[in-house]
């Protein structure tokens, strides 16, 4: 919110590298209100367990989508974002 000045943002969430992820973390992402579309990046088959753990958690108020390529993940995000083409 800091960044934006509480406008909307697209957002490209990286995963890889990471062994795990907290409820309480999760629960931030599902509930982000600011967020116009989450682009979860990762290369491994964990990565994308990660990315797709919600554990029970509601389904995120925005677009999210998993991918293993960044070019495509900005691809995807740029409609999403606010004035975005």
């Amino acid at each position: 919110m800091t960044l934006t000045a509480g406008a909307g943002a697209a957002v490209l969430l990286q995963v890889a590298g990471v062994e795990s992820v907290s409820k309480e973390a999760v629960r931030i992402i599902v509930e982000a209100v600011t967020v116009t579309a989450f682009a979860t990046l990762g290369t491994t088959d964990v990565d994308r367990v990660i990315a797709h753990g919600r554990r029970g958690l509601p389904v995120p108020r925005c677009p999210i989508r998993y991918f293993s390529d960044e070019q495509q993940a900005l691809a995807w995000l740029t409609p999403q974002a606010p004035g975005g083409s």
